[in-house]
Parts: structure tokens; sequence; C-alpha cells
């Protein structure tokens, strides 16, 4: 009897001892998963890091866009060289106040070191380094185990013109394989993303045409480049252009950005990540986006842009568009889109979604963001209105404006209003990182919304199908490190101005 009780105590023991180390094993696989795993409702995903180098490019967008009134006649043209538009445009840019606000340093291609640190610059206040580190500490939080990162910015004119953006990107073009060379001999051969804003998007699609003539066996203009018809006239424009460029080998002595004006000597650039916010979707260059040269691209816009369909100066379309053509890149079997590199994503604030089908309907999740929405400023300041004019729509919601996705939104103390709430005055910029990580693990979805949340411990970026309100996946980053940056970015702010003292220091740029 006594042998029998020790022998029920002994298997009692046991299963003790296995249903503890079951628990134990429990909680470390939980916690591991809970702090590894980055889309929330696929749990039994692997998070793989990668130790690839990237070469990440800003490239800001248009500017100064009314001063083109300065040469109407030049500017519907197409020929702004030598117009007071570019004269006056061109002093604008070397203008302090410029530099405050966007990701943007001097022309061409620029390596930057990110810091949040105003010795950095010697005390000048260059938004672009503590824009850029805000989007290095996500990145690096999202993904620590993450490879070498190489930042920089590439600063062009910023006209409204179509030929002006193809310049460009030649000299876009022959800077990144200038600078791929340069890595490559030091042992690093990094994958390029280009982070761009409104007209820096077409800029850089414009890199498709120029990969496009240079796989030509010999320059001729009659040869049929595209189907359709706006993307072939755009190839031969390119075509023209190169035509009458030099070689590397002969070009004369220039200087300053002249001296990228050159046939292209490499035909095998590739961007693998070419990314868009607010992009003014334009028939000479969305067909660029199903080109080769590009492995992937992210049309990231917002209900609330309006300034991106502002554009039908630089277009033969009365006006630009949001979103690239459902016709031309889908299916017309199945609605699928055709080119799988293409994903497009209306960014969202403060949306009511659900996991659950049927807990929040599109009318109501309407109503709850409207009755929540962030009221436009008061007052702009002379410098806002110079570069984006006057925004003649009322704003019904807090989803990014097109100067949200990429200025640093200061407060206007002169209007009283000095409480930035949620992601203000940070730009949505920032988070690609979190847009990106978010979308990895997806490779059939094409057409999407992103909806970004905050509460006390989190920012959120949520993923449904497009005009739909279920959640399909989740990513979030810490709300106190959102926080840390804003505590950085304040020392930044430039100087506050009086209203006469802005307009004094734009209007002195057009008299001179």
């Amino acid at each position: 009897m006594i042998q029998f009780q020790v022998l029920i105590r002994y298997v009692l023991l046991i299963a003790a001892l296995s249903l503890l180390g079951y628990r134990i094993t429990s909680i470390v696989r939980k916690h591991y998963f809970s702090s590894t795993q980055s889309i929330s409702d696929q749990k039994n995903d692997v998070v793989i890091q990668s130790d690839q180098a990237w070469m990440t490019v800003f490239i800001h967008g248009s500017f100064g866009s009314t001063l083109g009134l300065l040469s109407i006649p030049r500017v519907l043209d197409d020929n702004v060289r030598g117009s007071s538009y570019r004269e006056v445009s061109r002093r604008l840019r070397e203008d302090d106040l410029f530099f405050s606000e966007q990701p943007v340093l001097g022309r061409g291609l620029t390596r930057i070191s990110p810091s949040f640190n105003l010795q950095a610059t010697k005390g000048k206040k260059y938004s672009a380094y503590p824009l850029i580190k805000a989007y290095d500490v996500i990145d690096e939080h999202l993904s620590p185990e993450r490879g070498e990162q190489f930042f920089y910015t590439f600063g062009w004119t910023g006209l409204m013109s179509q030929n002006s953006r193809r310049y460009e990107a030649i000299r876009l073009y022959n800077a990144l394989v200038k600078e791929l060379l340069r890595l490559k001999e030091q042992g690093k051969n990094p994958k390029i993303r280009l982070v761009t804003h409104s007209h820096g998007g077409n800029l850089s699609l414009n890199l498709a045409a120029i990969s496009t003539v240079l796989s030509l066996k010999s320059f001729n203009h009659e040869q049929k480049f595209s189907e359709d018809e706006d993307t072939d006239r755009s190839i031969r424009a390119m075509l023209e252009i190169i035509k009458g460029l030099p070689s590397r080998a002969n070009m004369p002595p220039k200087t300053g950005q002249k001296v990228l004006d050159y046939v292209p000597e490499s035909k095998n650039l590739v961007i693998d990540e070419l990314i868009l916010f607010g992009a003014p979707i334009q028939p000479e260059t969305q067909g660029f986006c199903s080109f080769p040269i590009f492995k992937k691209i992210f049309n990231f816009y917002s209900g609330e842009d309006f300034i991106q369909r502002f554009d039908w100066v630089s277009t033969r379309r009365y006006f630009s568009d949001q979103r690239l053509s459902h016709e031309r890149f889908s299916s017309s079997k199945d609605g699928q889109m055709e080119f799988p590199q293409i994903i497009q994503a209306r960014i969202m604030i403060g949306r009511q979604w659900s996991k659950r089908p049927g807990i929040i309907t599109q009318e109501m999740d309407k109503k709850l963001t409207t009755t929540n929405h962030i009221s436009a400023p008061a007052s702009s300041s002379w410098w806002q209105k110079m570069f984006f004019g006057k925004k003649s729509v009322e704003r019904t919601s807090a989803d990014p404006t097109h100067k949200e996705f990429w200025f640093i939104s200061w407060p206007d103390y002169s209007s009283g209003s000095q409480h930035q709430v949620g992601l203000l005055p940070l730009p949505i910029m920032i988070l690609t990182p979190m847009f990106l990580k978010l979308l990895e693990p997806f490779k059939q979805m094409h057409d999407i919304d992103i909806n970004i949340r905050l509460n006390n411990k989190f920012v959120k970026a949520s993923l449904a199908d497009h005009e739909q309100t279920i959640i399909r996946a989740e990513q979030k980053i810490p709300r106190n490190l959102i926080e840390m940056i804003k505590v950085h970015l304040n020392s930044w702010k430039p100087a506050l101005k009086t209203k006469k003292e802005e307009f004094d220091s734009i209007y002195k740029h057009v008299v001179d």
C-alpha cells in the first residue's frame, strides 16, 4: 500500500514537472514571438533579416510653381531655359529657408550622414539631417540586423517642365552609376531605393526611358518603342536629348551639374525600389512603371492631397491623377494587377477599422473619421503660398496633405496653433520603413489602403484591401520613439519670422 502511494506521488510529481516545463516553454515562446513578430495576424511567420546594403536617395519635387506665371508662354511651350521663371527658381533654391522644411540639400547627388545634432551642419538648420535620421532610426528599430546603409539626397531645378525632368533624369542616372562604381571599388554592392516626392517621382520614372534608349543597337528614330502612344512619345523625346549629348570621353570641360550631361555608359542600372509620395500620375511617365529597370514601385497617395492633381501645365492632360490607370495595369480576365512589381496604397489616418467582418462599415468609418479630423492651419505663410498655392478645398480628415507627406509642419505660432497632435510636425515620409515592413509578406496585393493610428503606446499601420475596413495585417513602432524624434527635431526649427519678413525673403528673389 505504501509503495503504491509512493508510486502515485512519483507520477504526480512527473506530471507537475512536465506541466511546469510546458508553461515555461509557452511563456518563452510567447515572449519571443511577440517581440519579433512583425505581422500580427501571421503567427507562424519567421522574420528573416537581410544583411544587404542599401543606397537610399531622397528626391524632392517641384517648387515655386506659381512663379511659372513670370514666363507663362515659355512654360506652356515646355521651353524654360533662360526664362525669368528659371532664374528666380534658381535664386530661391539657394536660400537657406528652402532647406528648413524638407529632406533636400544642394543640386545633384549628395552623400549625407544623417544626425539629430546641429553640429553636423555647423548650426545650419537643414532639415534633411534630422528627417533622414528619423527615417534611419525607425528602419533600424524594425530591422536591427539590416546591412550597411548609405543615404543621399538628389537635388534638381524643381521646374514644372517635362523636358527639365528628362535632363535631370540623365544626371540622376549618371550620378547613380558613378556612385555605385565607387562603392563597388570598396567591396560593396548595395541595392538602390529612391524615396521621392511629387514630380521627383516623375523625374525618376524617366530612368526607364533612358534604359530603353541605351538598349538600342543604334539610335533609330523610326523604331516603335511602345504600343502606348504617350510612352512611345516620351521615349522618343529622351532619345532626341541623348542624341545631342557627348560621350563621357569627349566631354568638354564643364562645371556644376553639367559635368553629368553625357551619354550614360552603363546599360545595367537597376532600381530595386521606387517609392512615390504624392507623385502626379501623368500619361507621359505612367507607362514606365511596368519597365524592367524598376523591380518594385510603391505609389503612396492621399485623398487630402489636392496639390498632386493640380498640375495641368506640364502634361497633355487637363489634370494629373493620383492612381495608376486601372485599365493599363489590370488584367481584363480577373481584374488582378498584370504587373506584380506595382503596389499602390492610399494613406489614411485615424480610421476605425476592425479585424472582424461586419464590425465597422465604410459609412461608420467615414462618420467617425470626419468627427475627429484635423483642420488645416488658420493661415498659411508666404513661403507656403508661394510653393503650394492656396488650397480651395476644405479639409475633411486627418489624412496627409501634399505637404505633410514630405515637409515638416512647423507650428504656426502667429495663429495661436502651438500644439501639434499625432504625428505632426513629422512628415509621413519618415514612416516609409514601417510601410515597407508591413507590405513585405504580401506578394499578391497591389491596390490597398494603409491606416495609421496612434495610442499611448504605439503608432500602428494597418493594411486592408482598397475601399475595405477589414484589417489584413498590422505593423507598429513604439509611440515613445516618435516622441523622441519630435524632441530632437525641435532644435532644428527655423527662427520665427513675421509675415512681412517671410514675404520679403521671397520678394527679393523676384525683383533682383
